[in-house]
């Protein structure tokens, strides 16, 4: 890579290492099953509604399909972060939290005109809430303090195959790691009684895998639809957890005076279950003589999710159904969209737009957990380069806006409002190859 690929590597790690630092609160919804789940889709993904099915795109990595692998052109890095501002409201009090940190790391390389790989890290699941609430028992009214942190991780190793023309499949393997910290304080209001507190801390790890396909057909004028199927199987992971549970009283500073361990178990064999999905979608687009990818397109996406299937995990919390995630989304580059002959730079700018409804499988109070919103993006080409034929340098830097609301306020629940914002920086580079002059 050149000295300016460098500089632009390096300060897209400075952001994301600047960004984790800011607060991990995730959601009050994070407290059942593993965590909330991330969507594993990339900057560009994510302004279109977060399609990815039928998505293949030579300049740009889609880890959720892994048949895709095989159009990558050039040697590819893709590094990216979010923040969130979320407002959270359970019909009688409405507060603000903020979230935000590294979000995803993965290369992707060319084997030949037909073969193609990707590995790469990202968040799975996070673990983060701090909710408060009062609750009655037969000798005394309560204060319920609930918190968490944590969540698992996935490394992953794919490849892409082009079986002959048109026809793509492709498999991942992954590596899941992580663990989570839960804490539940009862504070009785009779001192009579002593306080007492749980903490749980499970740590977990296992290997899975996902698979993918793809199907090009072409069609006269520069245009193709690309279908696509994903299958992820259900994962039980091994895992352990330690629990302790004590009482305690406090003093009117705060100040706790431990009594009596009630109960303790050390690195106890538990199941951590993440469930199977399977996906189905499409992409319609129009192509450019001067582009590799798409001048213009739209698509969709259908993906169900089997949570019921969690209900497996000896560590479950929640009671979850079957679940399902619908989305579309479109992009346009309007310089080579509309063929014309003068532009300017924002004629050549990536504009990006979607949607998405997902019902996440939860039940809380006998009420579906659904998330739904729109999204904005942008592809800022911000490099572009070739100093010898067949020399490539491209730097992209992709923006996007997330505006959802999840949960409802029935039942004595919490609503979400949030607004994601989400930055990746792509670099692509034609690695390994040798010239004649300089």
């Amino acid at each position: 890579m050149r000295s300016d690929f460098r500089r632009l590597f390096g300060l897209s790690v400075l952001i994301l290492f600047a960004a984790s630092a800011t607060g991990q609160t995730v959601s009050p919804y994070s407290i059942f099953g593993n965590g909330e789940r991330e969507s594993g889709k990339l900057a560009n993904q994510l302004g279109m509604g977060g399609i990815s099915t039928g998505l293949r795109d030579p300049l740009q990595i889609n880890i959720s399909q892994p048949a895709s692998y095989s159009s990558l052109l050039y040697t590819t890095i893709e590094i990216g972060g979010f923040y969130q501002e979320t407002f959270l409201n359970d019909g009688a009090q409405q507060v603000q939290t903020n979230s935000g940190g590294f979000n995803y790391l993965s290369l992707g390389f060319p084997l030949g005109e037909k073969l193609g790989m990707s590995i790469g890290l990202l968040p799975y699941s996070k673990v983060g809430y701090d909710i408060e609430a009062r609750t009655s028992t037969p000798f005394s009214d309560a204060n319920v303090q609930y918190s968490g942190e944590g969540g698992f991780d996935r490394a992953y190793f794919g490849l892409g195959w082009e079986l002959y023309k048109g026809l793509s499949v492709g498999a991942n393997g992954s590596y899941y790691f992580g663990s989570s910290e839960r804490l539940t304080t009862v504070l009785f209001d009779n001192t009579n009684f002593y306080h007492i507190t749980r903490e749980e801390n499970i740590l977990a790890s296992g290997f899975s895998w996902d698979a993918g396909v793809q199907y090009q057909m072409n069609f006269s004028g520069d245009r193709d639809l690309i279908l696509g199927a994903t299958f992820t199987p259900k994962t039980t992971m091994s895992g352990e957890v330690n629990d302790l549970q004590y009482t305690f009283t406090q003093n009117a500073s705060g100040t706790r005076f431990y009594n009596d361990t009630v109960y303790s178990t050390q690195a106890k064999n538990v199941n951590v279950v993440f469930n199977s999905n399977y996906s189905f979608g499409f992409t319609f687009g129009g192509r450019h003589e001067q582009l590799v990818q798409h001048a213009w397109s739209f698509g969709a996406g259908y993906k169900l999710m089997n949570r019921d299937e969690l209900t497996a995990s000896t560590e479950i919390r929640g009671e979850y159904q079957q679940g399902f995630r619908a989305n579309i989304g479109g992009q346009m580059i309007p310089y080579y969209t509309f063929d014309m002959n003068r532009g300017n730079y924002f004629s050549q700018i990536d504009y990006r737009l979607g949607a998405f409804y997902e019902n996440t499988g939860l039940v809380v109070g006998g009420e579906a957990i659904n998330d739904f919103g729109g999204t904005i993006g942008l592809g800022l080409p911000i490099g572009r380069r070739t100093q010898a034929p067949g020399d490539v340098k491209l730097a992209t830097l992709n923006i996007g806006m997330i505006v959802g609301r999840r949960g409802t306020e029935a039942s004595g629940n919490i609503s979400e409002t949030y607004t994601r914002f989400v930055v990746g920086l792509t670099l692509n580079d034609k690695w390994f190859t040798q010239f004649k002059y300089r």
